[in-house]
This record gives C-alpha cells, structure tokens and sequence, in this order.
C-alpha cells in the first residue's frame, strides 16, 4: 500500500485518503468485481473501481462489499482497523453535529458547489457507490464509509451528501459496495 497519509483529528488518528487494498493482511487476493451481477450475487469479499475504471483509484480508493470488510484476515493494513460506530460518533462529536459533513468534506469536487472546508484535513470526496444491483450511483453527489460495527439486519455505515451539513448513519444490508477510511490501532 505505500506510505499511509494520516491526519489527527482530536483524539484520533484517521487515514487521509479512502483504502484501495487489493489483498487482505494476511496476502490472500480481494475479488474483484467488474460484472454487475456477479457482484450483486457475491458470496464472500469483493472490491471493484467507481464505473469499473482503475483511473477512479487514484482519487477515490475502492469500493468494498461488507463481506471484505469483517472478514477475519483483515481488509485493514497493519496497526490501522475499520472504525467502529462508537468510534465514528467521536469524530462526529468532535466535530460538531450538526456540521461535521461540511467539515469532513474536500473543499472541492462535490456536484453542486455542496463543497465542505475540511477544516480537519480529512478531505472526504465524493466517491459515490455501488448498489446492491451492481450499478454504480451518486459519484460527485455523496460518499459512503463502512463501520465495522454490524447489527441484526446488516452492518452499519455513514455518508455524506453534496446537499446536507450532517455526517448521516444508516443500515445496510451488506450488498453494497463503499469507501472505507481506516482509523489506527
């Protein structure tokens, strides 16, 4: 992966940029997913670029399922894990509530001048997402992160709109494809 960009936003130390592994730790290959069917009936992990186009890694990072996300031989690089819903909260808290979106968010390359002053350094773009279809959705309009945190209908995750001041949380059932930003040990 490369030397890992961070940024300390108070208490806690987060990756500047989206992941874009291709392997687990452990070194066995994340599958990646072009066809939208095989990716709407994948069994295990699986990744893929934005449109399907490598040249959308280089800016955005890659779109993972929840499968890649908890599964046992790690999606996160050594001495970096996929924050939990408590521990996403604390940087919604620090950040303030009701703006933690517009801080969280680049200060360019949101649809609609829906621009943040990523006044924390976190520099959340707008990566869109894949659905749970295939179809990939949303680039330039919203960004969507995992949680680690699961619950009896999914697992959990946060997104940021071009339109809202707010850092959003919501359920999914897994199928999903979206950004992850680490978070260290």
């Amino acid at each position: 992966m490369g030397m890992i960009e961070e940024i300390q936003i108070g208490t806690q130390i987060w990756m500047s940029k989206n992941l874009d592994v291709s392997y687990y730790k452990n070194g066995d290959p994340i599958l990646e997913v072009i066809d939208a069917h095989k990716w709407k009936n994948a069994i295990g992990g699986a990744c893929c670029f934005y449109n399907n186009n490598s040249a959308n890694n280089i800016k955005y990072g890659k779109l993972y399922n929840a499968n890649a996300v908890i599964d046992d031989r790690g999606l996160a690089p050594e001495g970096w894990h996929i924050p939990t819903n408590e521990e996403w909260d604390l940087l919604e808290s620090y950040l303030g509530k009701m703006k933690a979106g517009i801080r969280l968010k680049s200060a360019s390359g949101w649809a609609e001048n829906g621009n943040g002053d990523n006044c924390c350094g976190f520099n959340a773009l707008p990566a869109g997402s894949r659905n749970a279809w295939g179809d990939f959705d949303e680039l330039e309009y919203a960004t969507y992160f995992w949680s680690y945190t699961t619950s009896l209908t999914g697992i959990f995750y946060r997104y940021i709109t071009y339109d809202l001041p707010i850092f959003q949380q919501w359920n999914d059932d897994g199928m999903a494809g979206f950004s992850v930003r680490c978070i260290k040990d």
